[in-house]
């Protein structure tokens, strides 16, 4: 009987582990697939605006994003304290 307890107790801290680690995979997909599809369609209306426009692709690309970026600095520091509540949010243990 103290074996199966044993046993018990071990497979569910190993299924308590399994699901912190999908946690914050998910958390960690979350993030980034947003961001890598705004940057690969950015890239194709790069690719059209420049032939549109006789511009090359690249130089489309970094005209559009450097506004972006410029504004993510700006806005940065109002909204990495909302982004950090809402990940522990997510990741607190229940």
């Amino acid at each position: 009987m103290n074996a199966l307890h044993f046993v018990h107790r071990s497979l569910h801290a190993l299924g308590k582990n399994i699901g912190q680690l999908v946690l914050i995979a998910l958390a960690i997909g979350l993030f980034i697939m947003p961001l890598g599809t705004i940057l690969i369609a950015s890239l194709f209306a790069a690719a059209y605006v420049g032939n549109l426009l006789g511009g090359g692709t690249l130089v489309t690309f970094f005209l559009f994003w450097i506004p972006v970026v410029l504004t993510g600095l700006y806005v940065a520091p109002h909204v990495q304290p909302q982004l950090g509540a809402a990940f522990s949010e997510l990741l607190k243990q229940r």
